[in-house]
């Protein structure tokens, strides 16, 4: 097992809820495991060192605007749902973990690409044909989350590719943040 520390956002209850309904639906048409594998969340960085929930407070958070849901994203990594992260955000989450990971590039051990919006499965999901992914996040497309969690979690894995296999996570810390909006 790959043991990782992964600080990611989470969304609301009511909006969670829909998430994880995608991804029973992923689940439901694809056989995709990965898609219960891991809670809907955006990844933003793999902290080297363990950082504690006070990093929360290094960012005004009443300045950033609201995180924007935006047009689901189908590729060969996995299926998203696309959210546009202030700059001010990634570049909190890159101090927080000592150094910037490549946003945007899947990382060794949960193929999650940082910063770039909620997961919902890894590549064992992307055979789900796009149009069947849009109607189930059209109901999500242009809401505003005004509120997010700020999450340390712990994430242990298989070994890649197929990570997903094998999954165990746990919240270390957790802070109710309120944007702008």
């Amino acid at each position: 097992m790959r043991s990782h520390h992964l600080l990611a956002l989470r969304a609301p209850g009511n909006v969670e809820r829909d998430l994880h309904e995608i991804q029973l639906n992923i689940l439901a048409e694809t056989g995709a495991s990965s898609a219960q594998a891991l809670p809907p969340m955006i990844p933003l960085e793999y902290p080297a060192n363990l950082p504690e929930v006070s990093v929360c407070d290094l960012v005004a958070w009443r300045d950033l605007p609201p995180l924007e849901l935006a047009r689901p994203v189908a590729e060969p990594a996995g299926l998203r749902l696309s959210v546009a992260i202030p700059l001010p955000l990634t570049e909190w989450a890159g101090r927080v973990a000592g150094s910037r990971s490549r946003r945007g590039h899947p990382q060794i051990g949960p193929a999650l690409y940082l910063g770039a919006g909620f997961y919902l499965s890894g590549p064992d999901g992307s055979s789900l044909p796009a149009e069947k992914l849009k109607t189930w996040c059209e109901p999500l497309r242009g809401v505003f989350l005004r509120s997010v969690s700020v999450e340390l979690m712990h994430v242990r894995t298989a070994e890649p590719p197929e990570w997903w296999e094998s999954v165990d996570w746990s919240v270390l810390w957790k802070r109710w943040i309120k944007l702008r909006g």
